[in-house]
């Protein structure tokens, strides 16, 4: 059942650059201009709402806004191994969120089903490659895009790579 939002209009002053820049991402991924500044504004609250739940957060790690371009992989069924590319938009000791373009809305069900997958990624200014096992554990959709949520399998605390690992976080 389609159940259409009650929605406000309201009217914004954005340069002309701002305009065009919109337009081109909405054409491109086939939306509405309405749709993807809705998009945006969501994602602009969501990020404002975690600044303002870290103060309280409940997590036991705090997570690290990032943009990293990264490979998952999942093997499915039998020999068979998934692979996807997408872009870690945060990440934590426990954890990271991936985002896709919603066109790979099918391929990023398949990991969301997987049992688990691994993660590769580089961290900024840095030349190690880093690979992690993770357990898909939440799946948000929207318009432009859908993240994976999902936990990392437990680590080797002696180990160099997590040690990198564990000082960018802190940084």
């Amino acid at each position: 059942m389609n159940v259409a939002l009650k929605c406000q209009a309201i009217n914004l002053d954005l340069r002309p650059d701002q305009v065009e820049g919109l337009a081109e991402i909405a054409a491109k991924r086939g939306v509405s201009m309405a749709l993807l500044v809705g998009d945006i504004v969501d994602e602009y609250l969501e990020t404002e709402r975690f600044k303002t739940e870290s103060a309280q957060e409940k997590r036991q790690h705090i997570r690290k806004p990032v943009t990293l371009p990264a490979v998952l992989q999942a093997a499915l069924s039998g020999n068979e191994i998934h692979s996807r590319t997408g872009t870690v938009v945060d990440i934590s000791l426990g954890g990271l969120k991936i985002s896709f373009s919603s066109k790979d809305q099918r391929h990023v069900d398949l990991l969301q089903k997987a049992p688990s997958f691994e993660i590769i990624f580089k961290l900024p200014d840095m030349e190690e490659i880093f690979s992690f096992k993770c357990k898909p554990v939440r799946l948000d959709k929207n318009v432009v895009d859908v993240k994976l949520g999902a936990s990392f399998e437990p680590f080797d605390a002696q180990d160099e790579s997590f040690k990198v690992f564990r000082r960018f976080l802190a940084e």
